[in-house]
């Protein structure tokens, strides 16, 4: 299931979980802000999320100091490194330019500079589809590039620009 204010799913099945009743699950979905957005339980009772179109459920478990998780070392980001690997699928794209069909990590950076940049084209997978297919041809069309649906050298610098 895809949001539309995000192209992210958020959907959980607690049919998955391994044998947890609804009796135990509904007060502890709730405690941590997952909570049922379509109220319909006989049909689609698998539609429990964190959040809807009007923001963030309140998680009372989540308020306070205590937490269940150990606490984590903020990382610098590696600036240069970042870049290097971007200049790294750049060089890739030149050599061999991506289109429909094309799957790997250049076609997820892809997906994700159009979704960063208004496009929709779906969760960022690293396969190029239908739905990234129709983005790129719009952000061809949007920046005067030849609209062929194939991000080369240029198409791929000015979406990275």
């Amino acid at each position: 299931m895809q949001q539309p204010f995000d192209n992210y799913g958020h959907a959980v099945d607690i049919r998955l979980s391994g044998g947890l009743t609804w009796a135990k699950f509904v007060p502890i979905a709730k405690e941590y802000g997952v909570c049922q957005t379509v109220f319909r339980p006989q049909y689609e009772a698998w539609h429990y999320q964190w959040r809807n179109s009007n923001g963030i459920f309140q998680a009372p478990a989540m308020k306070g100091e205590k937490s269940e998780s150990k606490s984590v070392k903020k990382t610098k980001v590696d600036l240069k490194g970042v870049a290097a690997a971007i200049a790294q699928l750049g060089e890739q794209v030149a050599r061999r330019p991506l289109k429909r069909g094309s799957r790997n990590s250049a076609v997820k950076v892809v997906q994700e500079r159009l979704a960063a940049k208004g496009y929709k084209c779906g969760f960022p997978d690293g396969v190029w589809g239908r739905k990234t297919d129709k983005a790129f041809r719009q952000f061809q069309r949007d920046n005067g590039l030849v609209v062929d649906a194939v991000c080369g050298k240029l198409s791929w610098a000015r979406l990275i620009k």
